[in-house]
């Protein structure tokens, strides 16, 4: 992992986010967002472009994060799932193959595990 990783966030629960927020930057990952909206997370994503993605589900707004995830996949961008509904985690793992998943709450060496596991070389959208 290089010190300027780039991981974007998106997940609209703030203690959560702040979390992941503040494993990631202690471990030397540059965090993009947190994004509470899919509106927000395609803001980051054309501004500063992911080498890798954590995705919460279903967003407070109602919102899925589907959108995000076809253009992130279609950018060969990894794509890490995390949520607390494992039936919506099996419907996204059926339509997005190569991405990853972990349930909330989670463990910070979890999610680094995952990150690390997920990342083989850089991804950058073009």
């Amino acid at each position: 992992m290089s010190a300027a990783e780039k991981i974007l966030i998106v997940e609209d629960e703030p203690v959560v986010a702040l979390g992941m927020e503040t494993t990631l930057t202690a471990n030397g990952y540059e965090v993009l967002g947190p994004c509470r909206t899919v509106d927000a997370a395609f803001n980051e994503i054309r501004l500063h472009k992911p080498d890798q993605a954590i995705l919460d589900i279903k967003l407070a707004d109602g919102e899925t994060c589907e959108p995000i995830s076809d253009y992130l996949q279609a950018a060969k961008v990894p794509i890490i799932f995390s949520s607390v509904f494992s039936e919506a985690h099996n419907l996204l793992l059926r339509k997005y193959p190569d991405a990853h998943h972990f349930t909330k709450p989670h463990d910070p060496m979890d999610l680094l595990a995952v990150l690390d596991h997920t990342y083989s070389a850089p991804h950058p959208l073009t």
